[in-house]
């Protein structure tokens, strides 16, 4: 006789090969974690050599939980949005391996210093370090997603939001907090880089259509010899 918790852990880690490792390295393996709208994350995850692959893995591990939460710092969505801008960090990987970089490396977290994310070399290509940042919506929005209406919870709403094409004040200092910890990282540590990148992926509010102007004014405000590299996520991106 078939064992069905068995049969749905093989379908799970044939569908998820690499979150599923993931679920099992944080030893919080569970089935309703999983869902089609992550097979995008998990698609970017098989652009990963292995050595990278566990090197990030075991770094993500500690931000996996079970399920999803609405909720402020400390609870369970916060937590699991850690790990979605940790898991972030592949992107920085693909990017440099579609710029032709043939060696890409994540640097291991350090107690005693801070370092960057990633370091890439290859033949004619210069020595690269890079930070990967991910700036998320803002707290207004959460907020407003986690409205109840009807008895019921988040993408429910009554309250209309109106859009807008400028960058807000609140938002710009925290574009400039975040490139400022980016720089830091990037400049800090032993490692010798004749290029430092800063990646950031950012996820702006869904009413928010700026994204020209958000390149435009981190561009404006990077320091020299600091290289800005945007992608931009959809409100229903990972």
């Amino acid at each position: 006789m078939n064992d069905p918790v068995s049969d749905s852990r093989q379908a799970l880690e044939s569908q998820f090969p690499r979150l599923f490792e993931l679920s099992l390295e944080s030893k919080q393996d569970s089935a309703k974690w999983f869902h089609d709208s992550l097979l995008g994350i998990e698609q970017d995850l098989q652009k990963l050599d292995e050595a990278a692959w566990t090197v990030l893995k075991k770094k993500a591990a500690r931000y996996f939980c079970s399920q999803i939460h609405w909720g402020p710092p400390g609870s369970r969505f916060y937590q699991q949005r850690q790990l979605f801008d940790c898991l972030h960090e592949a992107l920085g990987y693909i990017y440099l391996r579609q710029d032709g970089y043939q060696k890409i490396v994540f640097i291991p977290e350090q107690s005693n210093q801070t370092t960057p994310d990633l370091l890439a070399s290859g033949p004619g290509k210069p020595t690269t370090v890079m930070e990967v940042k991910t700036v998320n919506e803002s707290d207004k929005l959460r907020s407003y997603f986690s409205i109840p209406i009807d008895g019921g919870r988040g993408l429910g709403t009554a309250i209309a939001v109106d859009e807008t094409t400028c960058l807000d004040e609140a938002f710009a200092r925290k574009l400039c907090s975040v490139l400022l910890h980016a720089c830091k990282q990037l400049c800090a540590g032993t490692v010798s880089a004749e290029r430092r990148i800063a990646y950031l992926v950012i996820r702006p509010d869904f009413n928010v259509d700026a994204n020209t102007t958000i390149e435009t004014f981190l561009r404006k405000h990077s320091p020299p010899g600091i290289e800005i590299i945007v992608r931009f996520l959809p409100s229903d991106g990972w």
